[in-house]
């Protein structure tokens, strides 16, 4: 399933720099806004409706955030206008690991801290969950950069800089099938992920009862 779903990943990615004569400034497909500034430290509010995301909560792997791990504050500490929507994509701006994440449905009305850029697709031309994938690429994490500063390992990529990333654009139905295979294929790599790590223990296990026989009795078969 990993290779059929990776050929026609390929197929579909290929199909893309063929047809990616045509590119925009993201300005052009999308509104781009700092995160919510607070004056002071977030502290958890008891009985809080508002999750806030900070750059603690954005992890490398999936599932990118946990709302259990996040703070909550209360809905009258901020306006509605600065409330996250589905597919808004959060743009970490500056620190030693860049990463793109989409706002699931479960994160609606979320705020997110300054320490992220918002982008909100114009979905008629630009795709978030494309979009999404297309600034996670490598190559174009190097060219974003690129764009920003650097200061001992630091990174800062100003809104502007954002604003102004040409967009390659292929028509929606190709944006439509590369995001859609991009999920397969990271859906693929978190199960095989945990194949990995439930053969780890499996294997340890096993080697143990060879150190320590006992152990295996006592806990019984794994």
């Amino acid at each position: 399933m990993l290779l059929y779903n990776y050929i026609w990943y390929s197929n579909a990615v290929m199909h893309m720099k063929v047809a990616q004569n045509k590119s925009e400034k993201l300005k052009k497909l999308a509104s781009i806004s700092t995160g919510y500034t607070f004056r002071e430290k977030v502290t958890d509010a008891l009985g809080g409706e508002v999750w806030v995301i900070q750059m603690r909560d954005v992890h490398s792997e999936p599932p990118y955030m946990r709302r259990d791990e996040m703070v909550r504050i209360d809905r009258e500490a901020v306006r509605s206008s600065n409330c996250l929507e589905p597919s808004d994509i959060l743009v970490v701006s500056r620190g030693f690991r860049f990463q793109v994440v989409t706002i699931g449905e479960e994160f609606a009305g979320a705020i997110a801290s300054s320490a992220f850029l918002v982008i909100r697709c114009d979905t008629k031309k630009l795709l978030p969950d494309y979009l999404a994938w297309y600034l996670n690429q490598p190559q174009y994490h190097q060219r974003l950069l690129a764009l920003g500063s650097t200061t001992s390992g630091v990174f800062v990529v100003r809104k502007q800089q954002l604003e102004n990333l040409e967009i390659h654009l292929p028509p929606i139905r190709e944006q439509v099938k590369v995001a859609e295979l991009a999920k397969l294929h990271e859906k693929e790599s978190v199960l095989y992920r945990t194949i990995a790590e439930e053969r780890d223990k499996l294997v340890n296990a096993s080697l143990q009862s060879f150190i320590n026989p006992k152990s295996i009795k006592q806990n019984g078969p794994v």
